[in-house]
């Protein structure tokens, strides 16, 4: 990010670095930045510290009169996110995942209504949990490399995509596409058909 103007700003965040380029403010998930097995395995998964760490991230962005915008990108070059690990939820009570889900669903609805935009800056795997937070962004971004995918996976595992896909996916490209996309669960979308689907 530094090559781009960006400078690193100080912070007390675990998975997430604040940079800095005039009046723009890019947030980069860093979770499991340098373990390579977990890096592989769960790239800026979306768990509640995630969570928290966004919402108070994004918060502090609004608060600030000289943020005109707000960019989430990734650290890794291999993922954006890959969501939510179903380890999180495996075995929990109905009440515990509800929090998580209440939690998660709370972090998109207060993107949404944050008067600085936001741009998703996709890269690599974007999967599940992790399209659902671009989709909670104003804007999306993708370059053309081949590991530039997107997908909302969820029916495999037999739930539904409930970090905001099921309401956010169809607004952005139609109930038929969307309806697709989630019930054959393909991990496979490029940006070329993202665009193409609007």
């Amino acid at each position: 990010f530094e090559e781009s103007g960006f400078t690193l700003q100080e912070n007390t965040y675990c998975d997430l670095e604040l940079y800095r380029r005039e009046a723009v403010v890019l947030i980069a998930m860093t979770k499991f930045k340098g373990e390579k097995k977990a890096f592989r395995q769960a790239s800026n998964q979306i768990d509640p510290r995630m969570i928290a760490e966004l919402l108070a991230a994004f918060q502090a962005c609004e608060q600030q009169p000289d943020c005109e915008a707000i960019i989430l990108a990734s650290s890794h070059r291999v993922a954006f996110s890959r969501g939510a690990g179903i380890e999180l939820l495996d075995g929990v009570d109905t009440a515990t995942c509800r929090l998580f889900i209440d939690k998660a669903q709370g972090l998109l609805l207060a993107m949404q209504q944050m008067t600085t935009p936001i741009i998703a800056a996709l890269g690599g795997l974007t999967l599940g949990g992790g399209l659902e937070l671009a989709m909670g962004c104003d804007r999306r971004v993708a370059g053309d490399r081949e590991n530039v995918v997107f997908g909302q996976p969820e029916a495999l595992l037999g739930i539904i995509p409930a970090m905001g896909g099921t309401q956010n996916l169809p607004r952005l490209v139609g109930m038929e596409k969307a309806m697709d996309r989630m019930m054959d669960a393909r991990p496979d979308g490029s940006p070329a058909e993202g665009l193409e689907c609007g």
